[in-house]
């Protein structure tokens, strides 16, 4: 070959780098495409990738607006040509209205687990004329580690026969169990660590989870079902969407939890009740309330009849709260926290919108925490490390915000940090100065003002 072929050769080899990649590899990049469908398109590119896409591990099905009955063969087309030996994740989304028989779907499940599928993933909820029912078969398969579903109904569910010992994690969406449920699949579950139940019933009036080895739990949207928990390595329970009086969870048993989300909604009627849910959390190391939680304390503050129990945990997170509205609350969550050493507020993110004025940081008229508010007892001799992040230039309540961390001016405060977000020059020396302006009571406390996208 000659010098110039030869340089050819080369600089053609350096333009074209993907197609001299490993066939694996290259198997192993097209398995991050949103789609199968979108897998399947890139052999236009070359020769070279034509049947790269038949060696996928992964496969994901979603029907977008396509006919069902063409998404079915498309589907079915798909898994004739599929040359894996093994498939890694197998994702079924359908997006139409019209009941397709069970056993359509079960054909193609089959072939999932007939390749030792690991991870699965079942949305059907937009077929809202009846729900699939699971295939008996899909509780014996041993090698599944993900199971996540929504709007499939589990009554073909064997009774104490469910083989998932290498299941780690279950996420439940929108499913009507037949009794007894959760303690069979727990039951056949031994390596389960993660498990999320989002809006969904029982014919039971009741859940009973037992388990020792779930690690993380998330609850969303109970009507009308009670909860009886009993985890002993639980470290992580998240409480979300509509609970009321008579279905709290009921931890019975769950030494081991260091960290608690809370941020759910309730009748007015059972606020007073409610509340007494956090005296479950006494020993979680990081407690979070969301913003409607926050929201309920607020009420009741505001009523004056509330007497919430008091709290020994010492790291504190409020989510998204809204400082104009619901300082009461967060003035409740700090007396309930009296020996609170960190308090992390999270700001909820409001989309830029640039003017040529700032906004004004200093107060007009008498703001909330100007006021002569109680000195609580975690100010006085345990606040040490306080969080504000995100604070935004878009943001009109910044001047609360401010107020309110000129209040957090703790006796033994040792870091205070402010996180800005979507903010210019001008507006992070405004902030800087407001801050440096602040009377210190702590003066050993450090300040860091940072910047975030």
């Amino acid at each position: 070959m000659s010098k110039k072929n030869k340089r050819v050769t080369l600089q053609s080899k350096e333009e074209d780098r993907i197609s001299y990649l490993p066939d694996s590899l290259v198997q192993h990049i097209l398995s991050f495409l949103p789609s199968t469908k979108d897998a399947i398109h890139t052999t236009l590119l070359s020769k070279r990738w034509h049947n790269q896409w038949t060696r996928v591990p992964v496969l994901i099905f979603h029907s977008a607006g396509m006919p069902i009955k063409k998404f079915s063969r498309f589907v079915d087309y798909t898994l004739l040509l599929c040359d894996c030996s093994k498939i890694k994740k197998f994702h079924m989304q359908t997006g139409d209205n019209h009941h397709v028989q069970d056993f359509i779907w079960n054909i193609k499940i089959s072939f999932a687990i007939r390749k030792d599928v690991e991870e699965l993933i079942l949305d059907f909820r937009f077929n809202y004329l009846q729900q699939y029912r699971l295939p008996e078969f899909l509780f014996k398969h041993a090698s599944l580690v993900k199971l996540h579903t929504y709007d499939c109904n589990f009554v073909s569910m064997p009774n104490g026969s469910i083989s998932w010992g290498n299941l780690k994690a279950l996420n439940i969406e929108h499913c009507h169990f037949p009794s007894k449920a959760i303690e069979n699949i727990l039951r056949g579950s031994p390596s389960l660590e993660s498990l999320e139940l989002v809006s969904n019933t029982s014919i039971s009036d009741e859940y009973v989870i037992v388990s020792n080895s779930l690690k993380k739990l998330v609850l969303k949207d109970f009507w009308s079902v009670r909860l009886q928990i009993s985890c002993t390595n639980l470290e992580e329970f998240n409480l979300f969407g509509i609970f009321f009086t008579w279905n709290h969870p009921n931890l019975m048993n769950c030494p081991s939890l260091i960290c608690a989300n809370v941020d759910f909604e309730c009748d007015e009627v059972f606020m007073g009740v409610d509340i007494e849910i956090i005296s479950h959390f006494q020993r979680v190391k990081e407690l979070k309330f969301g913003s409607q939680f926050i929201k309920i304390l607020s009420a009741l503050n505001l009523e004056g009849h509330l007497s919430p129990p008091l709290l020994n945990n010492k790291f504190l997170t409020l989510d998204r709260p809204n400082f104009e509205e619901h300082s009461g609350g967060i003035e409740c969550a700090l007396h309930i926290y009296h020996v609170l050493e960190k308090l992390v507020i999270k700001l909820p993110f409001y989309k830029s919108q640039r003017t040529t004025n700032l906004p004004d940081l200093n107060d007009s008229g008498e703001n909330y925490w100007n006021s002569n508010r109680e000195v609580f007892d975690c100010l006085a001799s345990h606040l040490k490390i306080i969080e504000i992040n995100g604070l935004c230039e878009s943001d009109d309540k910044c001047k609360y915000i401010l107020n309110f961390i000129e209040f957090l001016s703790a006796r033994v405060l040792e870091k205070l940090v402010v996180i800005l977000k979507d903010g210019g020059k001008d507006f992070v020396i405004q902030v800087s100065k407001k801050l440096l302006d602040f009377p210190r009571c702590s003066q050993h406390a450090t300040v860091k003002l940072l910047c975030s996208n």
